[in-house]
């Protein structure tokens, strides 16, 4: 154990009961890494031992009051950045479609996708329940409507509500299609796992919408998810993040592609799709559009990713709609050096909350602030910001378009 932390455990003791923030500074390399500590930067609150907090006292202490999620001027103490990032460990979930299931890339009799290349190259902890066919918006909210009425917002609607019997029909239905077996994989994971498992949910969807179907872009005060990715979009972020307010949300936008299935001639930035009259990039913009109003995190794969018309076909792509290996670790490097980004810029936007052993302690915000729920309703407007977790219920709200949680009411 370093002088360093001896001397802070002294201070603690000394303090007794009061709680102090003491920046602790990264222990030399040739200390037992054992303690399971790995102080590098973020300001860390001490126990009556002069231990650090466990998260069970941090919450006692926020009880009824904000956790601030984002880093600001005026809401954090000491700007909380991981000087050196890792994704190493991070539990992650992937719902989506094709792309996300691997589709064009067999090795072995499996596929690969962007998220088996990410878990390789970053070490993160990834579970794939991406699936081909699978929509982002649904066609249908009742049972017995067969996979196309099973889109992720159904999947992450039973996760919430349980409430399976739109998924367990669609499944069972898939049975008597090629994606039985994968949709089992799918089906036992909702049923068994819950959104406080995972630090990172990917949504990567969306292209099946917009070639499948007559699907729409909707816009903010809609109401219906129906064929609709705004609201879809919406509601799926606003109920994860009800499910697990600390989670970090990447929507991943749908890539380039040709038109049809081996179909190599007709390059999705020409070509209006008359199914849906839409522009695989509007797709994307409006994706990106969505998650950032709700506070989430977007990578704008379609334009990001550096496939283009002329290097699609040629390099990248397995039958002009899926990526082969190489255009599916360009997604993998892509998305993984993103997520890298967010947790080493001041600007957070869009990460998981920070608790407060994470260096955020509770202090208020200052001034005017307006209020909106992640369902976009705004709920106060020009208020003042040290009342409003008295006023707000519990939940996850966005204040002046930083995500902010309130507890214990």
């Amino acid at each position: 154990m370093s002088s360093f932390r001896k001397l802070l455990i002294m201070l603690g003791l000394m303090l007794s009961s009061q709680v102090v923030f003491a920046e602790v500074v990264q222990n030399d390399e040739s200390e037992n890494a054992a303690d399971g500590d790995s102080y590098s930067g973020p300001l860390v609150t001490l126990n009556d031992e002069g231990q650090p907090a466990s998260s069970d006292t941090m919450e006692a202490i926020g009880e009824g009051e904000r956790v601030d999620s984002l880093l600001g001027d005026t809401v954090v103490e000491s700007g909380v950045v991981e000087e050196n990032p890792t994704l190493e460990g991070k539990r992650v979930i992937v719902f989506g479609d094709s792309k996300a299931e691997g589709v064009g890339n067999k090795v072995r009799g499996e596929f690969r996708s962007w998220a088996y290349y990410l878990q390789e190259e970053y070490g993160c902890v990834v579970t794939n329940v991406g699936v081909g066919g699978t929509h982002l918006t649904p066609a249908s909210l009742k049972p017995g409507t067969g996979l196309n009425g099973l889109g992720v917002y159904n999947l992450v609607n039973a996760w919430g509500t349980g409430d399976y019997a739109l998924v367990d029909s669609s499944i069972s239905w898939a049975h008597q299609s090629k994606y039985g077996t994968r949709w089992d994989h799918v089906q036992e994971t909702i049923k068994t796992t819950k959104a406080t498992d995972y630090d990172i949910v990917c949504i990567d969807a969306g292209t099946n919408d917009w070639n499948n179907a007559a699907r729409r872009l909707g816009k903010w005060e809609d109401t219906s998810p129906l064929q609709n990715y705004t609201v879809s979009l919406r509601t799926i972020i606003s109920t994860l993040y009800e499910l697990n307010p600390k989670l970090h949300i990447l929507i991943v936008t749908p890539i380039v592609r040709q038109l049809e299935y081996e179909d190599t001639t007709t390059f999705s930035d020409y070509y209006r799709n008359p199914r849906s009259e839409l522009y695989l990039y509007e797709v994307a913009e409006t994706m990106i559009n969505v998650a950032q109003r709700c506070g989430a995190d977007a990578i704008d794969a379609y334009h990001e990713m550096g496939f283009t018309a002329s290097n699609w076909t040629s390099l990248y792509t397995a039958d002009g709609t899926h990526p082969n290996e190489a255009g599916y670790r360009i997604i993998a490097d892509k998305i993984g050096a993103h997520l890298l980004d967010k947790m080493s810029s001041p600007d957070l936007t869009g990460m998981a909350p920070l608790l407060p052993s994470q260096g955020v302690s509770p202090s208020g915000l200052q001034g005017k602030v307006t209020v909106v729920d992640l369902n976009g309703r705004v709920l106060r407007k020009n208020v003042d910001a040290s009342k409003i977790a008295d006023e707000l219920p519990r939940g996850v709200y966005l204040l002046n378009g930083k995500k902010y949680v309130v507890k214990g009411k």
